[in-house]
C-alpha cells in the first residue's frame, strides 16, 4: 500500500499497538525508519505507559468508536513525534490499534510565498524559512512539554520538592505556548507575526502576567534575579489574542531577565489609567538598554541588526502590539529599564498614550 506525496509515491508507515499493556505490536519499514528500529519487531516491545499517544488511544479505547483520525505523540529514543494518524481499532474487546501514519507536508514544498510580510525589514526571513523554523522546533518543544507534563503529573512518582515542581509546571506551561505558537506558524506562518489563528477572546492581563512570571521562575533563580508581580486587585479583563498577549509579555519579562543582571530586581505591574485604560509593565533595576537601541525598537519595521543587546524580543512586541490595538512605552537609564503596554479602549490609529516618566519612547 502506497501514498503519494506530490509525485513521489511512499509506503504507508504503519504500526500496531497495544494500549492498554504499553505495547509495540509490530511496525513496517517505514514505521521503523520513524521510530528508530533498525530490526524488524518480531515480538511486542515494552513501550512506556506514559506516552502521549497511548494516552490518547486508551481514551478512545474507552469509547464506542472503532475507526477516525487523531494527532498521536509517540516517543523515540532521540527524538519526539507528533504524526497524524488514522488510526484502526482491530476488535471492540482489545484495546489493540492498527495506525497508518500520514505522510507530513516536506516544508521545501510548501509552496511558501518569499515575499516577507508586511511591516517587516528585506534583511528578515522569509515566509518559507519560518516554516521551515517551526517544522524544525516543533519535535523538541514537543519533547519538552511532554517530559514536563508527565513529571508534574507525576506519572512516573510524584515530585516531593514543591519548588521543583514549581518550575516543572513552568516549563510545561511555557512549552505549551511555544507549541502554539510553532503549530500557527505552521499553518500560517505570516501569523507567526500577525495574528493568532484562534482569534481574539476575553483574557485577564493578571492572570497571564502570573502565568508568566511563574514559568520564568527558574530563569530567574539561575539569574540570580528576584522576580515579583505586583497585580491588580480585581481582574482585569481585555479582548485580545491570548497567544500573541502571552508573547508579549513573555518577551518584555525574558528580556528583563536575560540583561538585569545578578541581583537585580524585576517586577511586573498591572493596572488601569484614570482614562480606564488597562496597562502591563515590566522594570527592572538593571544598567539600562542603549538609547540607539531603544530608538530603533521603535521605528517602523524589525530592525536587522538587533542581534545583540534587546535582541529581536522588543521590535516583535512592538509589532505584536500594533497588531493588538496597544501602545508600547519604553524608558531606559542608567537607572533601569521599564518596559509598558497600554491597550487602548478605542480602535484605528492610536493617538499615543502619556509617558510614563523618564527619557523614552512611545510606539503606537
Amino acid at each position: 500500500m502506497t501514498v503519494s506525496r506530490g509525485a513521489t509515491a511512499v509506503p504507508a508507515a504503519l504500526v500496531v499497538v497495544d494500549c492498554e499493556h504499553a505495547l509495540l505490536i509490530g511496525a513496517n519499514a517505514g514505521a521503523r525508519r520513524k521510530l528508530g528500529y533498525s530490526k524488524p519487531v518480531r515480538s511486542p516491545v515494552p513501550l512506556d505507559a506514559a506516552m502521549p499517544a497511548l494516552q490518547t488511544l486508551r481514551r478512545l479505547a474507552a469509547t464506542s468508536t472503532l475507526a477516525g483520525s487523531a494527532e498521536l505523540t509517540f516517543w523515540a529514543p532521540n527524538a519526539v513525534l507528533r504524526w497524524h494518524c488514522r488510526y484502526e481499532r482491530t476488535s471492540r474487546r482489545a484495546a489493540r490499534f492498527t495506525l497508518k501514519i500520514l505522510p507530513e507536508v516536506d516544508m521545501g514544498d510548501a509552496g511558501a510565498t518569499t515575499a516577507a510580510p508586511s511591516g517587516v525589514g528585506p534583511a528578515q526571513v522569509s515566509l518559507q524559512a519560518i516554516a521551515r523554523l517551526a517544522h524544525e522546533l516543533r519535535a523538541p518543544v514537543s519533547a519538552i512539554f511532554s517530559a514536563a507534563d508527565v513529571m508534574a503529573e507525576g506519572h512516573l512518582g510524584a515530585v516531593e520538592d514543591e519548588r521543583y515542581h514549581g518550575y516543572i509546571v513552568g516549563i510545561r506551561d511555557t512549552a505549551r505556548h511555544l507549541l502554539g505558537v510553532v503549530e500557527t506558524m505552521l499553518r500560517n506562518p505570516e501569523s507567526a507575526i500577525e495574528n493568532d489563528a484562534n482569534g481574539p477572546a476575553k483574557a485577564d492581563v493578571c492572570a497571564v502576567v502570573a502565568e508568566v512570571a511563574h514559568g520564568l521562575g527558574a530563569l530567574a533563580d539561575t539569574a540570580g534575579i528576584i522576580l515579583t508581580v505586583d497585580l491588580a486587585p480585581r481582574a482585569l479583563v481585555i479582548v485580545a489574542e491570548r497567544t500573541a498577549l502571552r508573547q508579549m509579555i513573555y518577551n518584555l519579562l525574558s528580556n528583563a531577565l536575560r540583561h538585569a543582571g545578578p541581583g537585580a530586581l524585576v517586577t511586573a505591574r498591572t493596572g488601569r489609567t484614570t482614562h480606564g485604560e488597562i496597562w502591563l509593565e515590566i522594570e527592572d533595576d538593571g544598567p539600562g538598554i542603549p538609547d540607539a537601541i531603544v530608538e530603533r525598537t521603535m521605528q517602523a519595521g524589525i530592525p536587522s541588526d538587533c542581534g545583540t543587546g534587546a535582541g529581536l524580543g522588543l521590535p516583535l512586541t512592538r509589532k505584536l502590539a500594533e497588531t493588538a490595538g496597544a501602545c508600547l512605552s519604553l524608558i531606559s537609564d542608567a537607572s533601569g529599564t521599564r518596559a509598558r503596554l497600554t491597550f487602548l479602549k478605542a480602535t484605528g490609529p492610536k493617538a499615543g498614550v502619556p509617558k510614563i516618566g523618564g527619557k523614552g519612547r512611545t510606539a503606537c
